[in-house]
């Protein structure tokens, strides 16, 4: 096998520590740094000698994480108007006409739709045609407690999906409404594996 020693993945402090290969370097208790030896490739035997291994081990350790997250309660809401237009376009190589007079005339707010159509032959080209739809756009005030809700649940499921083999055992909430606006904060402890095995020599 590799020899490989694991090292801390992020700050935490040790509640597990069995190690099957290697040496320990960290004990159970103490709080550990990201990048900080927890089990060492180098098995000592005797005074000065020294065999070495794969490092592997099952380690768990307390972390603790703040986040936050913000969102709008004031959004503007996009509502079709019906008018629309539609410009054409042919193209020989890197050269452009115009089929519609208008076709300067744009409206302020819009959505296009693009479509292509490609001719082949002894002098290709395509045919461009862009549907401008116009839209007007209005405030809608979204429901503030419910934002902030939909924050306090979207931090969790955030702060859970990294974990690596890990739960959050306590967490704690903030949440505040201000000029239009909804953030969640949420203060947890988690229970996860902070191991990383690194191949001895690498940087």
């Amino acid at each position: 096998d590799e020899r490989c020693s694991i090292y801390a993945s992020k700050t935490g402090i040790l509640t597990k520590l069995n190690v099957f290969k290697g040496f320990p370097a960290a004990a159970v208790g103490t709080t550990v740094k990201k990048g900080d030896l927890l089990v060492s490739s180098a098995v000592p035997i005797g005074e000065t000698d020294f065999m070495y291994a794969h490092a592997m081990a099952q380690i768990e350790a307390r972390t603790w994480y703040e986040m936050e997250a913000f969102a709008l309660t004031a959004v503007q809401k996009k509502t079709y108007t019906g008018r629309q237009f539609t410009k054409t376009y042919v193209f020989f190589g890197n050269k452009r006409i115009n089929l519609d007079l208008g076709y300067r005339n744009i409206f302020d707010k819009y959505d296009i739709i693009t479509n292509v159509r490609s001719f082949g032959g002894s002098m290709p080209f395509c045919v461009v045609t862009e549907r401008y739809i116009e839209y007007e756009t209005r405030e809608v005030l979204l429901d503030g407690d419910a934002e902030a809700e939909r924050l306090k649940a979207l931090l969790g499921d955030t702060i859970s999906a990294g974990l690596t083999s890990g739960e959050i055992i306590a967490s704690r909430y903030t949440t505040t409404l201000h000029d239009n606006t909804a953030q969640a904060k949420i203060y947890c402890e988690c229970r996860e594996d902070i191991s990383v095995t690194v191949k001895d020599g690498t940087p």
